[in-house]
């Protein structure tokens, strides 16, 4: 299924929105620290997408998918939507859920 999010595109793989239904799926970003052990050590800015029965998130952008909603953080929603970034949700191998294409701005 394909979202159209500002000047930006979603498309959200059919086997998530099945593990999704009736659900939220979340689109944030997070922080992570860098593998270094030293005070240059930089942070880490990665997309996270998360299957959730809360609705207690904050966004900036809501949108139906068949029986399912999508939430968007309210910083990648503006980078999807001033950067015309087109994303992708689908299940790793592992069974996570995967981003591709998001470069975090």
């Amino acid at each position: 299924m394909e979202l159209k999010a500002g000047l930006g595109k979603i498309i959200i793989d059919e086997e998530v929105l099945k593990m999704a239904k009736n659900k939220f799926l979340i689109l944030s970003l997070s922080r992570m620290k860098g593998p270094c052990n030293d005070e240059m050590c930089m942070d880490h800015v990665i997309a996270v997408a998360k299957i959730s029965d809360s609705n207690r998130f904050s966004t900036s952008a809501i949108f139906q998918a068949n029986d399912s909603t999508v939430a968007v953080e309210e910083r990648m929603a503006r980078i999807i939507d001033k950067e015309r970034e087109t994303i992708e949700i689908r299940r790793g191998i592992r069974g996570n859920l995967v981003i591709r294409g998001f470069i975090p701005g």
